[in-house]
C-alpha cells in the first residue's frame, strides 16, 4: 500500500483503490518537480520518490508503482505530449456523472492526460432545446463538474461536437431544421441560418471547458450538395462547399479564440466508395492553416499505409493529431485482438514520424451495446504505447489486474462469443450480436450458419463465464454476469431456429414439440439477458437510449413468442405450411459469414427509406 498526502484527488484514489492507496498507512510517496518530460521512481529506506514534470505523470507514475516490479529506479519519458481518449456519447449510450468521475481516475493512473466526449446533440444547446431532447444530453453544470475532476489528475478536458455532417439527431425536427438542412444528416452550407446555428453550438458546447481546444467533427459528410444545396444544370464539387463551410467554422471559431481541430477524411478521399475525392493541392492551399487535422483510420494492419498518409498532412503544411480506435462498435464486447491489430501499427508509424499528439477513439455504432469496461485491456495496452517504445504484454497484463481487479485473460474470454475461431478473430467477428438479433422465424443470419451448429461452443462458454462471473472483483461481477447471461442465451437461441426448420422441413414432429420446447427456454434466456445487459448498461450509462435496446429485446421476445405459436399451430394442424421456413435460404453474406450486418438488416429485411 501507497501512502499519500491528503489532497482530494488522492482522496478519490483511496476510495477509489483502498487496498493500493492510503493517506494513513503504507509506503509513503514523495513528490519533487522535474524540468524534463516524464518522470523518475527511486525507492529508498524512507519510501519512495517521483520526480514529475506535470500532475499527469504523476499520476502515472502512481500506476506504475501499483502495477509492481522488481525494479528499485525507474525512469520514463512519454512517446507522445498529447495522450488523449474519446469516450463516443452519442450512439443511445451517454455515461453519467459517477461513472465518468471512476474513469477518469483510473485513466489518470494510465497517464491519459486528455479526454473528450464525443456529443452529437448531446449536450444542452442555448435558445434550441430539442437539440438532446430526451438524449441524455449534458447539462452545463455536469460538465463542469466532470472537466474540474479530471483537472484534479492532471487531465484537460475539450469538447467534442459536430458542426457539419452527423448531424440525423439533429435535423429529424423538421419543422425546427428544414431551413439549414441539406440532407437527413447534414447542415445546408449556403443557408443564412447555419453560420447561427454553429455559433450556438460552438458557445455551449465550449462555455463549460476551460480548454479553449475545440473538436468540431466535419466527417464522412457523404451526401454533402445533394440535397437542398443541389442545383440542376450547376457544376458541384462536394469539396468547395465543404471548404467554404470550413472556413466559416474556423472564423467563428477564431472569433472565440477557440483552436479547432478538423477529422481529416475528407481532405484525404479516405472513402472512396462513396465517391470521395481527395483535396487536389489547390484545394489543400485553401484550408484555414489554424485548423488541426485529425488522422482517423480503424482497419489497416500495415504500419506503411499509416506513414503515408501522415506524410500526406505533413506535405501540405498540417502537423496531424493521429486517432486510432478499439473496436468496440457493432458488438456486444471490445474486440482486443483486432484492435491491437489496427492501432499498434498506426501507432509504431507514429512514433516513428515523430507525431506528438494520439486520440485513441471509442465508438458506439448501433446502439453502444458494448459496455465501457469491456475495453479496459485495449485502454491500458495503448496507454503503454503512450509511455514505452514497445509495450511488454506482461506489463500490460499486471496493470489490468491492478486497476480493475480481474486478469487480461479474464476480460478476453468473452471474446469467444463473437469470435469461436481464428478466421472469425482475423476478421472482426460478432457472432454475439447478430446471433442475438437474428428473427428466429426469418433467420437471415441463421440460414448461413445451418451446417454449423453453435449450441456445444456457447454451453461451454457459458459455463466458463458463469464462474469467472462468481469470481470476479466486486466492480466486475455485472459485467461478467451480462456476458454470461449472453452466452446462456445463445446456447439456446443460436441453433434455434436452424433446428426448428429442419424439424419442419423432415416432418418430424418430435423434433418439432423439442423445438417449441426450446422455444421457451429461448425466452426465459433471452428475458434473463435482457434484465443483465440493463444493470450492465446503468452502471455506466444513463438511463437515456437504453429505450433502444429494450426496443430490441422486447422485439426479440414478442418473436419467439411468435414462432412458438407458429409452431404449435402446425402442430396442431391448424396452419399447414410455415411460409418462412419454405423460403429458400440466400446466403448473400457467403458461406461463413464471420461478421453479420447491423441490428437493422439483422431483425428484419425491411430498411425504411422515408426520413
Amino acid at each position: 500500500m501507497l501512502k499519500l498526502r491528503p489532497g482530494r484527488a488522492h482522496r478519490a484514489l483511496c476510495d477509489a483503490f483502498p487496498k493500493h492507496f492510503s493517506l494513513a498507512s503504507g509506503v509513503p510517496v514523495r513528490a519533487r518537480t522535474r524540468r524534463t518530460p516524464g518522470f523518475a521512481i527511486a525507492r529508498g529506506k524512507d519510501g519512495v520518490v517521483v520526480e514529475h514534470a506535470t500532475p499527469s505523470e504523476w499520476f502515472r507514475a502512481l500506476g506504475e508503482l501499483v502495477r509492481g516490479g522488481d525494479w528499485s529506479t525507474l525512469e520514463v519519458v512519454p512517446e507522445f505530449a498529447f495522450r488523449g481518449l474519446l469516450l463516443d456519447a452519442s450512439r443511445n449510450g451517454v455515461p453519467h456523472v459517477a461513472s465518468l468521475e471512476q474513469r477518469i481516475v483510473e485513466l489518470a493512473l494510465l497517464g491519459i492526460n486528455q479526454l473528450t466526449l464525443y456529443t452529437e446533440d448531446t449536450f444542452e444547446v442555448r435558445g434550441h432545446p430539442l437539440i438532446g431532447y430526451m438524449r441524455g444530453a449534458y447539462t452545463p453544470s455536469e460538465l463542469r463538474r466532470v472537466v474540474r475532476f479530471a483537472q484534479l489528475f492532471g487531465i484537460e478536458m475539450f469538447p467534442c461536437i459536430q458542426t457539419l455532417a452527423h448531424l440525423e439527431q439533429v435535423l429529424q425536427y423538421r419543422k425546427a431544421y428544414n431551413p439549414v438542412r441539406d440532407t437527413a444528416s447534414v447542415l445546408s452550407v449556403k443557408a443564412k441560418g447555419t453560420r447561427d446555428l454553429v455559433a450556438a453550438l460552438l458557445d455551449s458546447a465550449s462555455a463549460p471547458y476551460d480548454s479553449r481546444v475545440i473538436h468540431v467533427g466535419m466527417d464522412e459528410p457523404w451526401d454533402l450538395g445533394r440535397g437542398t444545396c443541389f442545383e440542376v444544370n450547376q457544376p458541384l464539387d462536394p469539396r468547395e462547399l465543404y471548404i467554404s463551410h470550413l472556413k466559416v467554422v474556423a472564423g467563428l471559431c477564431s472569433e472565440r479564440k477557440l483552436e479547432p481541430i478538423v477529422w481529416g477524411d475528407f481532405v484525404l478521399g479516405q472513402h472512396a466508395f462513396n465517391g470521395d475525392l481527395p483535396m487536389t493541392p489547390a484545394q489543400w492551399r485553401k484550408l484555414p492553416k489554424r485548423i488541426t487535422l485529425d488522422y482517423w483510420s480503424y482497419f489497416a494492419e500495415d504500419e506503411a499505409h499509416y506513414a503515408r498518409d501522415m506524410r500526406r498532412f505533413r506535405e501540405h503544411g498540417f502537423e496531424p493529431i493521429v486517432s486510432p480506435a478499439l473496436w468496440n462498435w457493432d458488438r456486444f464486447w471490445g474486440l482486443y485482438d483486432k484492435a491491437k491489430r489496427t492501432y499498434e501499427p498506426m501507432l509504431r508509424a507514429a512514433k516513428a514520424q515523430g507525431v506528438r499528439r494520439v486520440l485513441m477513439t471509442m465508438w458506439g455504432d448501433d446502439g453502444a451495446e458494448a459496455p465501457y469496461r469491456s475495453n479496459f485491456p485495449g485502454i491500458t495496452q495503448y496507454a503503454e504505447h503512450c509511455f514505452r517504445a514497445v509495450p511488454l504484454e506482461t506489463d500490460v497484463a499486471r496493470m489490468v489486474e491492478a486497476l480493475s481487479g480481474d486478469s487480461l485473460h479474464a476480460f478476453l474470454v468473452p471474446t469467444s462469443l463473437d469470435c469461436p475461431d481464428a478466421i472469425a478473430l482475423r476478421d472482426n467477428g460478432n457472432f454475439a450480436k447478430t446471433f442475438t438479433w437474428d428473427d428466429p422465424l426469418l433467420g437471415l443470419f441463421a440460414s448461413h450458419m445451418a451446417e454449423r451448429p453453435m449450441t456445444a461452443h456457447y454451453r461451454a462458454l457459458a459455463l466458463q463465464l458463469r464462474e469467472q462471473a462468481r469470481r470476479a472483483a466486486p466492480r466486475n461481477r455485472v459485467l461478467f454476469g451480462f456476458v454470461a447471461e449472453l452466452a446462456a442465451c445463445l446456447t439456446f437461441k443460436a441453433d434455434l431456429r436452424s433446428r426448428a426448420r429442419n424439424a419442419y422441413l423432415a416432418g418430424n414432429r418430435g423434433a418439432l414439440l423439442a423445438a417449441v420446447n426450446d422455444t421457451n427456454k429461448t425466452i426465459r434466456a433471452m428475458q434473463r439477458l435482457w434484465r443483465a445487459h440493463r444493470a450492465a448498461w446503468l452502471e455506466e450509462q444513463k438511463p437515456f437510449g437504453l429505450e433502444v435496446l429494450d426496443l430490441r429485446y422486447g422485439g426479440q421476445i414478442s418473436r419467439l413468442q411468435v414462432l412458438r405459436q407458429t409452431l404449435r399451430d402446425h402442430l396442431a394442424g391448424r396452419a399447414a405450411s410455415i411460409p418462412e421456413f419454405d423460403a429458400k435460404p440466400q446466403r448473400y453474406l457467403g458461406n461463413y459469414p464471420y461478421h453479420g450486418r447491423k441490428y437493422r438488416g439483422t431483425a428484419s429485411p425491411v430498411f425504411s427509406i422515408w426520413v
